[in-house]
């Protein structure tokens, strides 16, 4: 017979690891996606604090691109960035999860304006997740 805590336990992990499995899937809408390294006992990383952190640094992510549309004015296209904040804020790591721009200079300043970024020290585990930017000419 089980003790209703370790009931409650079991639970707990089966439902974190449905959400690990969940979150996992592609977003369709365009917006970050979450995925959830392992079980852990300590409350993830607020993704709409991650969404309003990178919309605060929107003017330096224009900047790159800014500055790639001075060497091709034709640049457009979609870039799909993903990457780990840990529990200290900083990004630890960053990679080109896809893209359609295909431009090594915008993508390596891309990399590192991210990796640039401070999250905030939290008391979670490290997030790994992705970000999706447009860029098209105005």
């Amino acid at each position: 017979m089980f003790s209703p805590r370790r009931v409650r336990r079991h639970l707990v992990v089966l439902a974190l690891a449905i959400l690990a499995a969940c979150a996992n899937v592609p977003s369709k809408t365009g917006a970050a996606a979450m995925r959830v390294p392992a079980v852990s006992e300590k409350a993830p990383r607020d993704l709409r604090e991650v969404m309003s952190t990178l919309q605060g640094h929107g003017g330096d992510i224009y900047k790159v691109y800014a500055k790639a549309l001075r060497e091709d004015p034709t640049v457009k296209g979609k870039v799909i960035i993903e990457f780990t904040i840990a529990p200290s804020g900083r990004v630890i790591q960053a990679r080109i999860m896809s893209t359609d721009i295909h431009l090594s200079s915008l993508e390596e300043q891309l990399l590192l304006t991210i990796r640039g970024i401070d999250f905030g020290a939290r008391d979670v585990d490290a997030l790994v997740t992705t970000y999706p930017i447009d860029f098209s000419p105005s």
